[in-house]
């Protein structure tokens, strides 16, 4: 065990902690950020400066960060059964009133659950269940795995591979064999002059349907979409997309499986962005919102149909065998038990709705700011697109790009926002609890934060380079 320099929690975590997302030979006391609480839609640092998350804590978050009758319900679980499993015809009372509330509130067509622990996860396993029912089925070749690029699904090394960013890949040997990519919604800079949204949408459309041809479509098991490709910049697809993609896959037999872990629970203004898009998913994937993240937790949420070929499988062989000691955990289900039924009691479905036009507008006026070229979003989610030039859109320079993440979380925390970048993307999915003056505030925070980066680029010649 090394020695220890210091007591401080950054030194302390500096000297030990890999953190995601971070260049590990640069992390050091001094960069390192201690949210030490939270108070409804505010973080604070352990200096004691008070932060809006732009992000909900990575897009996490639905009632924001103090909510009491959720720690209540942790406390209250906790007294009575604090951990057990779900193996071997195994359940809890949580984790059946869960299961129970996810099949109520989700398409009329889903009807079985599997509980796991985080949205890679629960795409992970998405991808074996979709091989294991065609083998059962007698479809071996049907393996094939269709996502977007743009599109981000997780971690794990199937997750990763369903992932359409090639930054997230890099150095990890993956993707790995049997997925495919298609383009995924770029409205900004994919459309071309002319085109109307139905132009862009037939486009995209084509290139699926010749990818499947191309790869036979008895080789294609599924097609996995984020309706609202977050992590890719808040991508929303345009107008007509969804209803001939599911007019394709259908043709093809093909499952379509919607990854709701960032959209679910209330952030396109319905509790499900299937419902917000006009999806109808033979699976589902939904995490974060599930239980506004107090616990890891996260669901896998199907169709009869689905479902039977998964049993008619397991019978073949003889169990299911795939499962996860902490699935359906008790603790973590009765707190997302709870937390959905504060998202139904407080109407925050309805919330969103109300405030969402504020939201719309206050993010649509960033784009006359200088370094803003395009604003974009839908319910409480959105993000701005940062350019050099806006005469002519010109997107800046690798090196500039490289530096824009760090750079505006240091202005933006400056002026008390915590901003969520993805190189000239920055992204908005607040805690749905939050009021119209917050918004205001948030959104002040961060034009600010660019004004700050607008001198800093000006100052050094990085916004010519």
């Amino acid at each position: 065990m090394a020695d220890r320099i210091s007591n401080s929690v950054a030194a302390l975590d500096a000297a030990h902690h890999l953190h995601g997302f971070s260049d590990l030979s640069a992390v050091t006391e001094n960069s390192l950020s201690v949210i030490d609480r939270g108070e409804g839609v505010f973080v604070y640092d352990d200096g004691g400066n008070r932060y809006i998350d732009c992000t909900a804590g990575m897009f996490a978050t639905a009632l924001g960060f103090s909510e009491k009758e959720l720690a209540e319900a942790a406390y209250r679980q906790m007294l009575r059964l604090p951990t057990y499993h779900t193996l071997f015809e195994t359940t809890s009372p949580p984790a059946a009133a869960l299961v129970d509330k996810i099949v109520e509130i989700t398409p009329d067509n889903i009807n079985r659950v599997f509980l796991v622990n985080s949205g890679s996860e629960a795409n992970d396993t998405i991808v074996k269940l979709v091989w294991y029912r065609n083998n059962a089925l007698g479809l071996p070749e049907k393996k094939k795995i269709i996502s977007r690029r743009g599109s981000y699904h997780g971690n794990t090394v199937a997750a990763s591979s369903l992932t359409g960013m090639d930054r997230m890949q890099e150095g990890f040997d993956t993707p790995i064999d049997r997925f495919l990519k298609v383009d995924g919604p770029h409205m900004f800079r994919a459309m071309q002059d002319g085109d109307t949204e139905a132009d862009y949408a037939a486009r995209l459309l084509e290139q699926l349907e010749t990818v499947i041809l191309r790869e036979g479509p008895d080789t294609i098991a599924a097609m996995f979409v984020d309706p609202v490709s977050a992590s890719g910049g808040m991508q929303i697809s345009p107008e007509g997309y969804f209803q001939g993609l599911q007019e394709i896959l259908k043709k093809h037999n093909i499952l379509l499986v919607v990854d709701e872990v960032i959209s679910g629970f209330g952030r396109t203004g319905n509790l499900f962005a299937c419902e917000t898009f006009g999806l109808k998913p033979d699976v589902m994937s939904m995490a974060k919102g599930l239980c506004s993240a107090y616990l890891p937790i996260a669901a896998i949420a199907m169709s009869e149909a689905f479902f039977d070929g998964v049993a008619a499988q397991a019978s073949r062989v003889g169990m299911f065998r795939q499962a996860f000691t902490t699935s359906g955990h008790p603790t973590a289900s009765a707190v997302a038990l709870r937390n959905i039924e504060l998202i139904e009691e407080r109407d925050l479905v309805g919330h969103v709705r109300r405030v969402a036009p504020l939201f719309q507008s206050a993010l649509c006026e960033l784009e006359t700011h200088e370094l803003v070229g395009n604003a974009h979003g839908i319910g409480l989610a959105g993000a701005v697109e940062l350019v050099a030039d806006k005469s002519d859109m010109r997107p800046f320079g690798a090196e500039t790009l490289g530096a824009l993440r760090l750079l505006m979380r240091r202005f933006g925390q400056r002026h008390g926002v915590i901003p969520r970048g993805m190189a000239d993307i920055q992204t908005f999915a607040p805690p749905l609890i939050i009021t119209e003056d917050e918004i205001a505030q948030m959104f002040a925070g961060f034009r600010r934060a660019l004004d700050d980066l607008a001198e800093h680029l000006e100052a050094t010649g990085a916004r010519h380079a």
